[in-house]
Formats: C-alpha cells, sequence, structure tokens
C-alpha cells in the first residue's frame, strides 16, 4: 500500500512539474512578436505525442515487459534531464 501511495504522489508531482514546464516552453520563453507561432509548434508536438505514444509503448513495453519499462523509464528519464539544456538555447 506504501508503494502504491508512493507512486502516486510521485505521478502526481509529475504532472504538476510537466504542467508547469510546458506552460514555460510555449509561453513564457516564446518571442513576443511570435506567440501565435511558438503555440503552433508546441501544440503540433503535444499531437505528435498522442499519435507515437502508443506505438512507443507497444513496442517497448508490451514487447518486453519489465526490461522494456525500464527502457521506457530511461528514455523518458533522459528526456527530462536534456529539457533544461534545451531550453537554454
Amino acid at each position: 500500500m506504501t508503494l502504491i501511495l508512493a507512486g502516486v504522489l510521485l505521478h502526481s508531482l509529475a504532472e504538476l512539474l510537466t504542467s508547469a514546464g510546458g506552460w514555460t516552453l510555449s509561453l513564457d520563453l516564446a518571442d513576443p512578436a511570435a506567440h501565435g507561432e511558438y503555440q503552433g509548434v508546441f501544440m503540433s508536438g503535444q499531437a505528435g505525442s498522442h499519435v507515437i505514444g502508443p506505438l512507443i509503448v507497444t513496442a517497448t513495453v508490451l514487447a518486453h515487459g519489465v526490461a522494456g519499462w525500464a527502457t521506457l523509464g530511461v528514455l523518458l528519464a533522459a528526456a527530462g534531464l536534456a529539457m533544461p539544456l534545451a531550453a537554454r538555447r
């Protein structure tokens, strides 16, 4: 039960950080003269993730079980750690 609660809390924290990061990337870092263009690109990326996401989960988690979960976790952690560097550019 403790492990499930810890997972729920960690997931909730990640959702909050993702939301805050998304707003920062899509609004705060956008050129004031080109907010529409920045929003269009950002939302295209969001839509792309909704299309590609199920394919990635199917190819990793469903096809490879625990090893797939580990691979997916490492890929997502690497992407998250790369975001501050990408946002600075």
